[in-house]
């Protein structure tokens, strides 16, 4: 192999890992509950309402069957989100209640 590719293969592997790090957070989606239930909770940094809960979001994001994701992640957008705040669980079911870590932990259970 002559320098010019191992270089070129480095180069390529470097994009790989930074693109990974960088949405890493998308790939927590794989996280389960004992009962397989997972709630997906959807922000924008731009939405005023989201701003207010970010912090209980946050709380209950704690929870291991919980996920967190920012509007400009693309896995918001492959998913058609574009109400802020989203959450909903990985059954379909939509989550209106109030915006409390408790509230949305208990919706995930």
């Amino acid at each position: 192999m002559d320098y010019f590719s191992l270089i070129v293969s480095l180069v390529i592997f470097y994009f790989i890992v930074v693109i990974f790090g960088k949405y890493k957070s998308s790939f927590k989606s794989s996280k389960f509950g004992a009962d397989g239930k997972e709630v997906t909770i959807y922000y924008a940094n731009w939405c005023g309402h989201c701003k207010n809960a970010l912090p209980e979001f946050q709380k209950a994001a704690q929870a291991p069957n919980i996920t967190l994701i920012e509007s400009e992640n693309r896995e918001a957008k492959t998913n058609g989100i574009n109400i802020y705040p989203t959450i909903i669980r990985s059954d379909g079911v939509k989550y209106e209640g109030p915006r409390k870590a408790e509230e949305i932990i208990k919706f995930s259970k």
